[in-house]
């Protein structure tokens, strides 16, 4: 009898005695299987078209997507079968095939890098009141409801060069008038909340347009069965575009509330830009000084390694006094530790704001390595 056709992301043994083993990364009818062959770590690629193979087929457990391997002349898939994952260091699967942020307390992969003047790493959650942006928004007219403020704090707290920051989730809570923000069950209105997560999302792009469309995506409440039905597996989680973008309802109060509760609860910048002064000057400490006195606190340096940093900042109309207010109340009664941040005397775009704030974090805190600049000479 002969032995069962294999699938894609299948470990085989060649029919013969002292026979390779390898990975199956492609399939063809009338040709075998195409096994790429297990080797020492940075050695070419020893690959082959099988037609037959040892039984039993030797199974390895994987989430394969069940592509068939790139073309010549295509980027090749990475092989980490005998490896840790590029993507979240885990052994057993490739980058390509990770579901790592399927288990909802997978949200954030820490970096460990250490050195004399540097914390070891911590998460980054920043939070944004976005006043008049509605679910329903037109990605051809990003300026209505100021959505634009959400897209631009998407990129500027996710992107660097090359790669995407894995600590730092950005949430958007899209609070402005909507048709869809209806009463729930008699209660008051209910505000969308946007939510990507560096570590899990994949193909995202910098423009304001790509990123429109890929938050359109869970923003109307009649796309969270789609993004429940993609969670159902592995296979689909590791190639579904909501992976690391999530849509719920959430007012701000909520999303305070969700942010900082824990034991021990999250350290806390607030972005005040003003709204106790009437706009005319902002208030707080600079980063550089709020890092000193948590550096010299290990209480306060302790909560900040383990629960990790909200920073909360408003869109183009800023925070309220009301909502600085709020801020303040369930900071008090979770026991976090809220500081006030001045990046300046001058009024500044909430992506502006956000890339300051990356930027002395790094400076003060801990700056996570970033990958090698690509070699652009000649190109």
């Amino acid at each position: 009898m002969p032995p069962a056709a294999p699938e894609v992301g299948a470990r085989v043994r060649e029919k013969k005695e002292g026979g390779r083993t390898g990975t199956v990364v492609r399939i063809k009818e009338g040709k075998g299987v195409r096994v790429h062959f297990d080797g020492p770590a940075g050695a070419k690629v020893d690959k082959a078209w099988l037609t037959s193979w040892e039984d039993p087929v030797v199974v390895v457990p994987s989430s394969s997507s069940g592509r068939a391997a790139p073309r010549r002349g295509t980027k090749r898939a990475r092989d980490n079968s005998n490896g840790p994952c590029a993507h979240c260091g885990a052994a057993g699967h490739g980058a390509r095939e990770c579901a790592f942020g399927l288990n909802p307390r997978d949200r954030f992969l820490l970096c460990n890098r250490v050195g004399q003047d540097l914390l070891p790493c911590f998460s980054r959650h920043f939070l944004v009141l976005c006043r008049r942006a509605v679910p329903e928004f037109d990605v051809s007219n990003l300026r209505d409801g100021r959505l634009d403020v959400a897209t631009g704090a998407v990129s500027a707290a996710l992107f660097r060069s090359q790669s995407l920051r894995k600590n730092v989730h950005v949430q958007c809570v899209l609070a402005g008038p909507s048709a869809t923000n209806s009463p729930v069950d008699g209660d008051s209105a209910v505000d969308r909340s946007i939510s990507v997560f560096g570590a899990l999302v994949r193909d995202l792009r910098p423009d304001d347009r790509s990123l429109a469309e890929r938050l359109r995506l869970v923003a109307p409440r009649s796309a969270d069965a789609q993004a429940k039905e993609a969670m159902s597996s592995a296979t689909q989680w590791s190639v579904s575009p909501f992976r690391g973008v999530e849509g719920s309802d959430c007012s701000f109060a909520d999303a305070l509330e969700r942010s900082i509760q824990g034991s021990p609860p999250a350290t806390v910048f607030l972005l005040a830009g003003g709204a106790s002064t009437g706009g005319a000057e902002a208030v707080g400490e600079s980063v550089e000084a709020i890092a000193a006195k948590l550096k010299g606190d290990p209480q306060r340096l302790g909560r900040l390694r383990s629960r990790g940093l909200v920073c909360i900042l408003g869109d183009d109309r800023g925070l309220t006094p009301a909502h600085e207010a709020l801020v303040q109340r369930v900071c008090d009664q979770h026991g976090a530790d809220l500081h006030c941040v001045s990046l300046g005397p001058d009024v500044l775009f909430t992506s502006h704001c956000i890339v300051l704030l990356n930027h002395e974090l790094d400076r003060h805190l801990h700056r996570c390595a970033v990958p090698p600049p690509r070699r652009l000479e000649g190109k």
